[in-house]
């Protein structure tokens, strides 16, 4: 009987200690599994924090994006318009600069023949013999 009760013993403890075994295994696979889920846990919890990061970011960038194309039309058409009011007065430059240089040739024509109006003059005049004014009164 002592040896049944000793078999019996051994029996409990041998399936005490395996069950305590298989306990203690079931609880580490647990924690390691835990640790893995917690680690995945704030892996993702980082990941959706850079994802919303992001997302502000794309949201700025697209707003600023639209703001300076926005403000890339209105400067176009500004330029277009002052370009449109700025070619009359570009005409009329060219107009006025190319009546400039008709008028400068046409002064140094005219002075051109004042000279020679001038030398013309006093060569006849040097051909002429003018006499003293007492002799037509005689």
């Amino acid at each position: 009987m002592r040896q049944g009760r000793r078999c019996q013993r051994y029996d409990f403890f041998f399936v005490t200690t395996s069950h305590r075994c298989s306990c203690e295994s079931q609880e580490r696979e647990r924690a390691v599994e835990t640790a893995a889920s917690a680690s995945q846990h704030a892996e993702l919890v980082e990941r959706i924090n850079q994802l919303n990061i992001l997302r502000e970011s794309n949201a700025t960038l697209r707003a600023d994006c639209e703001k300076h194309a926005k403000r890339t039309r209105e400067l176009e058409a500004k330029l277009k318009r002052v370009s449109a009011e700025l070619e009359p007065v570009k005409e009329k430059s060219r107009t006025s600069q190319a009546e400039l240089e008709a008028s400068k040739a046409h002064v140094v024509r005219l002075e051109e023949e004042n000279r020679r109006w001038q030398e013309r003059n006093a060569q006849l005049l040097s051909k002429v013999t003018f006499f003293p004014l007492r002799h037509l009164f005689i």
